[in-house]
């Protein structure tokens, strides 16, 4: 076996994992650690660390100059999860462990974990983050390279991640490093993953029945058809409407996320210091959703890679991004969301690197129409012209075009409070297998003309005229509309995919005037001379 050994690691930062190799050469000279790529600081300490570590476990370190050559150096933020790695590096390339697969190849070996003192390897919740990392390599690479894949991971973490883990026949999970120092001298039998079993826990968002209140009927529409179809969903309404408890309910028909979709958020909430870690595998395919405070800055958005925090960005790809009081956001986050609205990506300089930011998620926002928030109320507002221009100062017709529904919710009946009357119960494991009906339709109206998925409001012009199926009459309707109103092009886009949404609600193969004139009434953009828009079109939504 040669002197130089060459292990695949990782390392990880706000942007997620990033993969790390260290070349580990054995040379004559003074007993040194010397890491080139990276600063030097800490490797006096290290050697120290894996000194402590090879006596207690039953090996010895050995007394010759130790080179280690990390490769990408620019993506190095953490060493963590270094110590594995090192120490069997040094340990083969010493000839005092052997590898666990006959061949002798090491070109596949993979490994990380921290090690404690005793020799025993210690759970990190970045471990969660690099075993999902890897799990996407191996499902993004042939089934011939996937065979030949070596990982030496903790065992802590196998067992707490082995719902997760597919296909990997090559997982080696490891307890302590004296198990690497036993007779079979490292030839241990991986664990066959396809025999273990783990019952998920259902969230206990999965249950609920809701109450929708009579003024709520096409708020609840417009929620619907946004979640669907993913188009993007700015209500107002004076306080105490249900705005935000409207939008709450949103996150419990967001349909299960893809497993290779899953592997990814998991990945970015196990690198994030300030997310809560317990419950991660229970929610592992359910969408993200995140509820930021108005006093948010935008670094908390766009990330900060210098204190590994993704992002709200990155972490609601394929979520939901809640966002109540939305003017009173600062005018630097409203332009990002603008930005995002349209776009998937951002590119943002940070840690002496440019990032870039990938995300697609839906846009939830509410607020009120007014600082005192009776603007719609029957002259109850006594808010002044300049103070009206000040609260509307950043939200322009550029960004309200970038909402492809824009839903004014009336004031509650007092007396609906009291007596209960014309509620409407909705159960949300009912709704929940309609979507899913809707989204097979959406799915199946795409493979018949060989189109990948995608959601409606994210198609195409080829996508629109191909598979939407809108009917004559309806295609006049939106033409006319368009040119009444001199709308743009984004908005007759909108106009489009949000009347076939639309459609898909009412299981409607096509899209009739009636779905154009409901989605035109979503799109209204605070049009305050038509207070009965909770009325229009809802008798043909049975939802």
């Amino acid at each position: 076996m040669p002197e130089n050994i060459t292990i695949n690691t990782v390392t990880a930062d706000g942007a997620g994992i990033h993969p790390v190799t260290l070349t580990i050469s054995l040379q004559t000279g003074l007993p040194l650690l010397l890491f080139v790529g990276i600063p030097n600081q800490r490797a006096r300490e290290t050697r120290i660390k894996l000194a402590a570590i090879m006596k207690n476990c039953g090996f010895r370190m050995p007394n010759r100059k130790i080179i280690v050559d990390v490769s990408p150096a620019t993506t190095v933020r953490s060493t963590q999860l270094w110590d594995l790695p090192l120490l069997i590096g040094i340990l083969l390339a010493d000839h005092q462990l052997h590898l666990p697969n006959e061949s002798g190849d090491v070109s596949s070996l993979s490994a990380f974990g921290q090690v404690s003192l005793r020799g025993e390897l210690c759970e990190n919740t970045v471990d969660t983050a690099a075993i999902a990392y890897y799990q996407l390599e191996l499902l993004d690479s042939s089934p011939d390279s996937c065979c030949g894949k070596t990982l030496l991971i903790p065992q802590t973490s196998f067992y707490r991640m082995r719902p997760l883990i597919r296909n990997c026949p090559n997982f080696f999970p490891l307890r302590s490093i004296k198990d690497l120092n036993a007779e079979n001298k490292g030839r241990t039998k991986g664990i066959t993953t396809n025999c273990l079993t783990y019952v998920k826990k259902e969230n206990s968002l999965y249950e609920r029945e809701i109450k929708i209140y009579p003024n709520q009927n096409f708020a609840w529409l417009a929620i619907c058809a946004a979640v669907l179809g993913r188009h993007h969903l700015l209500i107002t309404g004076a306080p105490g409407t249900g705005k935000s408890s409207l939008l709450n309910y949103a996150a419990a028909l967001m349909p299960k996320l893809p497993y290779s979709t899953s592997l990814r958020q998991l990945e970015l909430l196990a690198v994030s210091p300030d997310m809560p870690k317990a419950n991660l595998l229970n929610t592992f395919d359910v969408a993200h959703c995140e509820h930021p405070g108005v006093q948010a800055k935008i670094k908390d958005f766009i990330g900060d890679v210098a204190h590994d925090w993704p992002g709200l960005i990155r972490l609601t790809n394929n979520g939901i991004l809640f966002m109540d009081e939305f003017n009173h956001f600062s005018p630097g986050i409203i332009k990002v969301i603008k930005h995002f609205l349209t776009e998937k990506e951002l590119e943002t300089y940070q840690a002496g690197k440019i990032y870039r930011i990938e995300s697609e998620f839906l846009c939830l926002a509410a607020m009120n129409p007014c600082p005192c928030g009776q603007y719609l109320s029957e002259g109850g507002c006594n808010c002044s012209a300049a103070a009206l221009s000040a609260y509307w100062r950043y939200i322009d017709e550029a960004l309200l075009d970038r909402f492809d529904c824009t839903v004014v919710l009336p004031k509650f009946d007092a007396n609906l409070l009291e007596e209960d009357t014309g509620c409407q119960k909705i159960d949300l494991n009912e709704l929940r297998d309609k979507f899913e009906t809707a989204s097979q339709r959406q799915k199946l109206r795409l493979e018949k003309h060989n189109l990948g998925f995608v959601y409606n409001a994210r198609a195409d012009l080829e996508i629109i005229n191909k598979c939407f199926n809108i009917s004559a009459a309806a295609t006049e309707q939106i033409f006319e509309i368009s040119r009444k109103y001199n709308s743009s092009s984004r908005s007759q886009h909108s106009l489009l995919t949000l009347s076939r949404t639309v459609a898909d609600l009412a299981d409607s193969e096509k899209v009739t005037p009636l779905h154009v004139a409901t989605a035109w009434q979503m799109k209204q953009k605070f049009n305050w001379g038509g207070k009965d828009a909770a009325s229009v079109g809802v008798s043909a939504m049975a939802l």
